[in-house]
């Protein structure tokens, strides 16, 4: 068991290097607003709240356990909501394989507009 989560340094480096991209990371990520507004990121074990200690922080409080839980499925939620979606065009599907098979009724009721993609 202890083999498989030993990782070599080199895949490391590799997947934090800006020019290579035949390695990737899934880390978590928390996203809060400061009392000025300002956005600030906390990535990787920063942003979890088990990531104290070694990771072992999540023994101290099942709320830390939970935090993380929630934090996870929003994290997954902002990933499927932003990579794997289906442009529309007048409430149309723009890619011909997704044009015929769903109803309005279903365009509607899962249809998500980004905020940063709403035109003036």
């Amino acid at each position: 068991m202890r083999g498989e989560l030993l990782f070599k340094g080199e895949d490391i480096v590799r997947a934090f290097s800006n020019d290579d991209f035949s390695r990737f990371m899934i880390a978590p990520r928390r996203i809060e607003k400061d009392q000025n507004g300002n956005i600030k990121f906390y990535n990787g074990s920063v942003g979890i709240a088990c990531g104290a200690l070694g990771g072992f922080s999540g023994f101290l409080d099942k709320r830390f356990r939970e935090h993380d839980f929630f934090l996870g499925r929003v994290n997954c939620q902002s990933l499927l909501r932003n990579y794997f979606r289906v442009s529309l065009k007048d409430g149309v599907p723009v890619n011909p394989l997704f044009a015929e098979g769903y109803t309005k009724e279903a365009i509607e009721r899962f249809k998500f507009q980004d905020e940063d993609e709403k035109m003036n």
